[in-house]
């Protein structure tokens, strides 16, 4: 058993110039938090990009060769490169017996898909989704909500992911991007959105419908029935002007409800009906209190102490938004599955439950928002 993991990162994102798009640019602060991983390698096809990955973690050596970096002593890698090349790139390293954190979407199609399964069980690979809103600490607050019974039976929940991308579909020479391929199919890059879903409620995908407006270039909105019966509502916009909301969610239950900020001072909000005020109609006599929505944060300090007392060296100032401590937990979580022999986190098979329903959806797409079977990828008896 290592105590330190030897790793590698495939994609650099977009060098020095798209810091913010680059898996590698903090995985360096991030080993060096967790200290379970050290970065010693990074492959990019661009070997400024490479060299610029390389730079910002203290032992990393840059490859353009694929082989040649997968070969270099590597314990695991981390897949942060254009969604059309993920599998191919963890099939590749799974064959060579290394774990793999892949970044999302998995696959794009269920070919790939059935691929990606078959890889990961002819050769008992380590495979873990790196679906990071899994991570954020708002959503694991309300995770422990619902696992502790506060919300009752969960009904309903949705997800939204409304970011204006189109300044990212063509690069600097015009030439179009891997993502430009995303503002038509939108559903396939769900899981930021049906992921915490799943977490949250335990559940998988059982049949999608997906439309899309007809009078513009809006992105898609997905409506599913989950395998205990849920429906969860996904709606994914990367065409449309306006300002980002990558971070929605809702939840309903029977006993209480969870929403998201809206932006413009809003706030995450939450009613339950074991503390608040009673829900009713109207009020039932003179100087009742309506139920109103409270403040999610306030419950924090009961239910996420760990989160709120770990990774002091991650700048936890905004907490309720902070991609990076979100980016901590799931690294930890990574490393440590590995370390300690633990299964993965988010394995091929939940990685394959927050995806396919997007792949799925666009087929619901061509045929006028019928309704379309999910495929479950699990083996029998899971």
């Amino acid at each position: 058993m290592v105590e330190k993991l030897r790793v590698g990162v495939i994609g650099c994102g977009g060098g020095p110039d798209m810091v913010g798009m680059s898996r590698g640019a903090y995985l360096g602060a991030l080993a060096e938090v967790t200290g379970t991983m050290d970065a010693v390698a990074v492959y990019d096809v661009i070997p400024e990009h490479a060299d610029y990955g390389a730079s910002c973690m203290a032992r990393a050596r840059a490859y353009t060769d694929i082989d040649a970096f997968l070969s270099s002593d590597l314990d695991a890698v981390i897949i942060g490169s254009p969604l059309y090349v993920h599998v191919e790139q963890s099939v590749a390293a799974i064959e060579r017996g290394l774990a793999v954190l892949c970044e999302v979407t998995p696959v794009s199609t269920l070919a790939e898909a059935a691929r990606l399964v078959a890889a990961v069980e002819a050769y008992a690979g380590f495979y873990m989704l790196a679906e990071n809103y899994h991570y954020l600490d708002h959503v694991e607050l309300v995770k422990r909500l619902i696992d502790d019974g506060r919300f009752g039976s969960v009904q309903y929940a949705e997800g939204e992911y409304l970011h204006d991308c189109r300044e990212l579909f063509a690069a600097a020479d015009g030439q179009e991007t891997w993502r430009s391929g995303l503002g038509h199919r939108g559903g396939l890059y769900c899981t930021h959105s049906l992921g915490p879903l799943l977490y949250f409620t335990g559940d998988r995908v059982a049949n999608v419908s997906c439309m899309r407006s007809r009078t513009g270039t809006g992105g898609e909105t997905m409506l599913m029935q989950s395998i205990a019966g849920r429906v969860f509502k996904v709606r994914i916009d990367y065409n449309s002007p306006r300002p980002h909301n990558i971070a929605y969610f809702a939840v309903q239950g029977d006993a209480g409800a969870y929403e998201s900020w809206r932006g413009f001072g809003d706030a995450r909000k939450v009613w339950l009906a074991d503390a608040h005020e009673p829900s009713h109609c109207f009020p039932r006599y003179s100087g009742e209190t309506m139920s109103q929505w409270h403040a999610l944060e306030d419950l924090a300090e009961q239910y996420i102490p760990d989160r709120l007392a770990g990774a002091k060296t991650v700048d936890f100032s905004n907490l309720f938004d902070a991609h990076a401590a979100a980016d901590y937990w799931m690294m930890e979580a990574f490393g440590r599955a590995l370390i300690d022999g633990e299964p993965s986190p988010i394995n091929v098979y939940r990685a394959l439950d927050y995806c396919v329903p997007g792949i799925v959806a666009m087929q619901s797409l061509a045929n006028g928002g019928a309704v379309v079977p999910v495929p479950d990828f699990h083996p029998p008896g899971d």
